[in-house]
């Protein structure tokens, strides 16, 4: 019998899979492609997939499972375009993402999808692609990922910012609620990553159907890490703002209460940055910005501790579960573990002040049978709770049970 079809509307190409938001959406997209005939329709970014070459290996890996198509964000192609997007954001008061997800090629593309491919259910793997959602017939049901609650982040990241970006942050996290509260209510099921998030969702638009699917990891391919080293290692763009302001809290304000008790311990900062931020990070705090690290086993193998000092963040954090599945010991603030199965000194320590932090560090650099029973509980956790077979289970259940697409209802 042939699977009833599923439209996949992405705004990335989610792959390689290297980044928190593809890791999730190829995941998703893979767990979908077991029970539906999936079509994936994906926007992508220059940052990611430069070359022509980059996106036809991504479309390539798709579509060993699905069928696929990719598409350039306009904006990213013409600065015009991007403060065009930014006027017309405010002047229409509808939030900055209804606008610069806006491709004529990709909305034709959609309509095209409708029409000729007929899909039972459409997935909108972020609420970004909102305007789609008035290309759909009311009888296609419609399922929406939100990655993070994205108007409490612009809300958090606005207390970080210049009076001016302050401001403008403001605007669009209104602009977002709004969005939040009027687009969830039509999707016939939200998913979203978090208790926290479903509950703040729930605040925003009481009578949406929201259920929790969280962000997992593949425990088949993460596995535990020898670790021999004494350096810290966080993992993450510095690109990304809350990344950013974790790196600046990190080395301004607790680096130098650990280095009193290890003045020469080592810390390696993973993820794509700039040479300039990368000399001035170097400079300023004497932390290693590594870049962006293909294989990451040799810094995994020099770690003792995975750190997540996170101020500003939503959904879950992928980077945790990673440390969990190599069986690294993690010290994270609440923001950066929130929605987790965190259970404070058993699979993880949780301290939010500097000194909190400094002194859970120099605990577990110092007590190593501290450190290696944190590190077991936390491989325990993500084997259990949060490997991507279980997780894929909860998403296509929401989309077959819950009267989206009887598992019957294949196309003739």
């Amino acid at each position: 019998m042939a699977k009833p079809r599923l439209l996949f509307l992405s705004q990335c190409l989610p792959f390689p899979a290297n980044s928190g938001v593809r890791i999730r959406t190829y995941h998703t997209l893979r767990a979908l492609a077991d029970e539906f005939d999936v079509l994936a329709l994906c926007y992508y970014r220059k940052a990611g997939h430069s070359s022509q070459k980059l996106v036809d290996s991504a479309l390539a890996e798709l579509r060993r499972f699905c069928r696929a198509e990719a598409f350039p964000i306009p904006q990213e192609h013409s600065k015009s375009r991007l403060v065009a997007d930014h006027l017309r954001s405010l002047f229409a008061r509808r939030v900055y993402t209804y606008f610069a997800y806006a491709s004529a090629d990709y909305l034709s593309a959609a309509e095209r999808a409708i029409r000729e491919y007929q899909p039972k259910v459409v997935h909108l793997d972020s609420l970004d692609l909102s305007s789609l959602l008035d290309l759909m017939p009311p009888s296609i049901p419609v399922s929406i990922c939100h990655h993070n609650i994205e108007s409490r982040l612009l809300e958090v990241r606005a207390t970080q910012e210049s009076p001016f970006r302050a401001s403008y942050l403001r605007i669009q996290a209104s602009l977002m609620r709004k969005e939040e509260a009027e687009i969830a209510p039509r999707a016939k099921v939200n998913f979203t990553v978090s208790e926290p998030d479903r509950a703040e969702l729930l605040r925003i638009a009481p009578t949406a159907n929201v259920v929790v699917a969280p962000n997992g990891v593949d425990t088949t391919l993460r596995l535990p890490v020898v670790s021999t080293g004494r350096s810290l290692i966080f993992v993450g763009g510095a690109s990304w703002f809350p990344n950013r302001d974790a790196l600046e809290y990190f080395g301004s304000d607790i680096l130098p209460l650990i280095r009193k008790t290890f003045p020469n311990v080592t810390v390696h900062w993973i993820g794509q940055c700039t040479d300039h931020l990368r000399d001035q990070i170097e400079r300023r705090f004497g932390i290693t910005l590594v870049g962006y690290a293909e294989d990451l086993t040799p810094y995994l193998q020099d770690s003792a501790l995975f750190i997540v000092p996170l101020r500003v963040g939503g959904g879950t954090r992928l980077k945790i579960l990673d440390a969990w599945a190599w069986q690294l010991p993690v010290v994270s603030t609440s923001v950066g573990c929130e929605g987790l199965d965190a259970r404070n000194g058993q699979n993880i320590v949780i301290a939010d002040s500097p000194a909190e932090f400094s002194d859970a560090v120099v605990r577990l650099l110092t007590e190593r049978d501290h450190r290696e029973e944190i590190a077991r509980r936390g491989r325990a956790t993500v084997v259990q709770s949060y490997d991507w077979t279980y997780i894929g289970e909860i998403i296509r259940g929401a989309l077959t049970s819950d009267s989206l697409v009887s598992k019957s209802s294949a196309d003739s």
